[in-house]
Parts: C-alpha cells; structure tokens; sequence
C-alpha cells in the first residue's frame, strides 16, 4: 500500500498527481524568500548603511516580483540556483543608488528565470549581476547600441518602411550619448563584456549594413521583361504583396522582403517558399547586394537623423569589439529596460 500525504503553508500551493508533489509559489511566498536572502545580504554590513540597504533591496525586490508575476515565472524561487542568483542581485542593488541599476538586475534575473536552463547564458547573466554597479552608462548604451545593429533586421517588406522602423527602434535605445574613443571599450572589456583585438578593424558601416537588409539591395528584374512562373491559386498571397517596384531602380522589380528570414513573416514558408528564393536569386539578384544600389540607400539612410547618427558613431569606432556572452545578456537586459513601448526585438 502506498502511502501519501501532504501538506502546505498559507502561502504555497501544492497539487498531488501519481505521488509527486508539485509545490507553486505565491507572490507573499516570493516575498518571505527575498527576505531571507536579503538578511544575508545586510549580514554584512555595519549597522549605519543598514536603512539605506534596505531601501534599495525593496526597491529591487518590487521590480523583480512585479515582473514575475507578470510572466508567471514565480515558481523560479523554488530554484536554489535562482535563490543565489536573486541574492547575488540583492548584493549589486545595496552599493548602488542608481534607479537604472535595479532595472537592469530585475531584466537579468526574469532572462535568468526564462533561460537560465542554458547553462552559457547562465554563465553569462550571473557575471553581468556582479558587474552591474560598475558598468558605466555610455559604455552600456555603446554596448545595446552595437549589439542592435549587428542584430536587428527589418520585416517591412518596403524599404522606407523598413528604415523608419530601424529608426525607431534605435531611438528606443539611445536614451543619452553614445560613448565616443576607446575608453568605453577598454572599460567593457575590463568587465568581460567585451573582447578587444586591435588587429582587427571595423568593417566600414556602408559595407556592412545594407548586408542587413540584402533584399533591399538586390539588382532587381527589369518590370518589362519580368515573369512570375507561380500560380495565383498556388499562393497564399497576392504577387502584389511578393513582388514590389523597386525603390532604389525604376523600372525594375525585386522580392519583397529584407533578407530570406523574413519571407515567413508575410505568409510564405515550407517548399513553396524555397521555389520563390531560388526563383529571386535567379532573376532578380536576391542574396547579394548590388554595389551600384548601395549610394541610394545609404542617402535614404542618412535622412533619418537617428540612423545617420548610428553611422557616425559606427565610423569612429577603432577596431572590431567581440561581445561576449556576458554582453550579450547585458544588452538584452538594457534593451528590457528601455523598452516602454513593449516594440523592441530581444537581443540574443
């Protein structure tokens, strides 16, 4: 005969299935284990900074359940991994006065409880807690700013639509100025943010960037001799919404998408899918960059303040800065924290 019990505070939820015993946490339980972590943060500290401490954990604290909950990840404190963790942040949150400081540790730990099961973003997010109350903001924006670009594609299928999104976005994320020289980046790589190899130079940003969106770029099919092989009946979409003028040729057509990723974003995928690519790198120059393209786009680009601002910034860069894990969980962290329209891709 097997035997089974249980049993549960008031402030836990417990459901019996096979013999198992699975407990849930509530937002008053969450509370009582950030306290207990938080007596062990104080423990070490004299008597007069313990009100100030205080303050500051709660502060934190707030942040961090308030976000949990909005997630449904309370269950995370069950985790002595995150208990250490949520501790750790505890730590950074009392020698810092900064409001931002509490926003960051409170992204690094809901990506903790989201994807602390990867043991190398996990790595990489309990190394950024450590070092959050010493990162320098411009050096941070420099970092979020980077990681964005080498990052954030366009889904819009029309050029300056695309471009005015990019726009945007990055607005969102420079909050203040851009670190300028090599301080910032001495400073990032003293933290483990990034790696810095002096023999390696920035690629120049009217190289790289119209590589993000290459379907922008493409030669194009010229309108009067174009053919579309498919099948309206065969498409779940209109050719009017797969193939469009294009904006930097006249007289020509190209795909409607920024880069071969994003063609699933308008309807398109599985074989299908695969027949238009092949059929749009075979007819329309799809997947490279035509170089004659790239001085209209780049005039598009620098109409947009914020874009032409990028671009500057990208130029004095000295040299090419490896992001390491841990700045990668950083920018995605900041990222968090800026983003109060709720718009903003995650950084990986």
């Amino acid at each position: 005969m097997i035997r089974q019990s249980q049993s549960a505070g008031d402030n836990s939820t417990q459901i019996l299935a096979s013999g198992d015993v699975i407990v849930g946490v509530t937002e008053e339980r969450a509370r009582e284990i950030s306290e207990i972590t938080a007596r062990e943060v104080l423990g070490k500290y004299a008597e007069e900074g313990i009100r100030t401490i205080q303050k500051r954990i709660v502060k934190l604290d707030d942040r961090i359940i308030a976000s949990l909950i909005r997630e449904g990840h309370l269950e995370v404190f069950t985790d002595p991994g995150f208990q250490r963790s949520y501790k750790h942040a505890q730590e950074g949150a009392a020698v810092s006065d900064r409001e931002s400081d509490y926003d960051l540790l409170s992204g690094l730990l809901i990506d903790r409880a989201k994807r602390g099961e990867t043991r190398t973003i996990r790595a990489g997010i309990e190394r950024s807690i450590e070092i959050v109350d010493q990162i320098d903001d411009e050096a941070l924006r420099g970092l979020t700013v980077l990681q964005a670009i080498l990052q954030y594609v366009p889904t819009a299928r029309h050029l300056d639509n695309g471009l005015n999104t990019m726009s945007s976005l990055f607005e969102d994320l420079i909050d203040g100025p851009l670190p300028l020289g090599v301080d910032w980046l001495d400073h990032l790589d003293i933290l483990d943010a990034i790696r810095i190899n002096q023999m390696i130079p920035l690629k120049p940003f009217r190289d790289y960037y119209p590589n993000q969106m290459i379907g922008y770029l493409a030669s194009g099919q010229e309108l009067e001799s174009f053919e579309w092989p498919f099948t309206e009946e065969n498409l779940p979409l209109s050719i009017n919404d797969i193939v469009f003028e294009h904006e930097l040729r006249p007289g020509y057509v190209r795909l409607a998408v920024a880069d071969e990723n994003t063609l699933a974003k308008i309807g398109m995928n599985g074989p299908l899918a695969a027949k238009i690519i092949d059929h749009a790198r075979d007819t329309m120059g799809f997947g490279e960059v035509d170089p004659t393209l790239v001085d209209p786009f780049m005039e598009k680009l620098r109409s947009r303040p914020t874009l032409s601002k990028i671009e500057k910034w990208w130029t004095q860069i000295p040299f090419f800065p490896q992001v390491t894990a841990v700045g990668r969980v950083l920018a995605r962290a900041n990222a968090l924290r800026l983003d109060v329209r709720n718009v903003l891709p995650p950084i990986d």
